[in-house]
């Protein structure tokens, strides 16, 4: 039933047989496969399938703790049943949780603020992906953003080149539905809630339908007969139409 070898190992149920690691817990052999010499303090073996349970009251965790010299407890596996919560976590400062896959190639990374990172060792926000993505919804929204002020953007820009890119948008202080900016913020274009369009008009309610502004031509308003397309400039003002040889 039990044997204690030599070397000061112990073997459960693997009768005279060399125990793989210092405690060797045997019901049946698994085939041919011996522990891993870095995880070979305690090895369970079985031919079918294989565990550990840990049982404790409802209103009381079961957990696997981590620690070393430095600290008793690093590191934690815990079950509470009281309020249904499995927690993997890290119980130092600076602690991350890295998943790997493959082998041991990492996929994803929680660092010690909480930001985590997809294929991005060092995530430098909430959620920092490298790569692509894809979103399919079972509704007609496919994602929601929202901001905890009046005004929000996304941002899009190539990585390599901060100096370039665009903001895309909405302002719930200028009735703006969508907008679309420059890398510094500068609003280009703005659908206002009207469904009126400003090019170049900031956040300013256009005067008509399309209202297109290079700068502004002073206190003037354009007239409710002639709104549909405005086209302003603080100096000389105009539109061209132009075709090709045979128009």
């Amino acid at each position: 039933l039990m044997a204690i070898h030599e070397s000061g190992c112990i073997g459960i149920g693997i009768a005279l047989t060399a125990p793989d690691g210092t405690l060797h817990v045997h019901s049946a052999t698994a085939g041919s496969v011996t522990a891993d010499v870095n995880a070979d303090e305690v090895v369970i073996e079985g031919s079918d399938h294989v565990g550990v349970s840990i049982l404790s009251p409802d209103s009381r965790a079961g957990a696997l703790y981590f620690g070393n010299p430095t600290d008793n407890l690093s590191a934690f596996l815990e079950w509470l049943r009281s309020t249904n919560t499995l927690t993997l976590g890290t119980h130092t400062t600076s602690g991350e949780i890295k998943l790997s896959v493959g082998v041991n190639s990492e996929a994803m990374r929680i660092d010690s603020n909480g930001n985590v990172g997809v294929a991005q060792s060092n995530p430098a926000y909430k959620l920092d992906v490298t790569g692509n993505f894809h979103v399919l919804s079972t509704d007609n929204v496919s994602g929601y953003f929202a901001s905890s002020t009046n005004s929000a953007w996304i941002s899009i820009k190539d990585d390599g080149h901060s100096a370039y890119g665009c903001l895309i948008g909405s302002d719930s202080d200028n009735a703006v539905t969508f907008k679309v900016a420059d890398n510094s913020g500068n609003v280009l274009m703005a659908i206002h809630e009207s469904g009126c369009i400003g090019i170049g008009i900031a956040l300013t309610a256009p005067d008509g339908t399309m209202h297109i502004t290079t700068a502004s031509a002073g206190s003037v308003a354009a007239s409710t007969f002639a709104d549909d397309l405005i086209i302003e400039n603080s100096t000389v003002v105009g539109m061209s139409l132009l075709c090709n040889n045979g128009g």
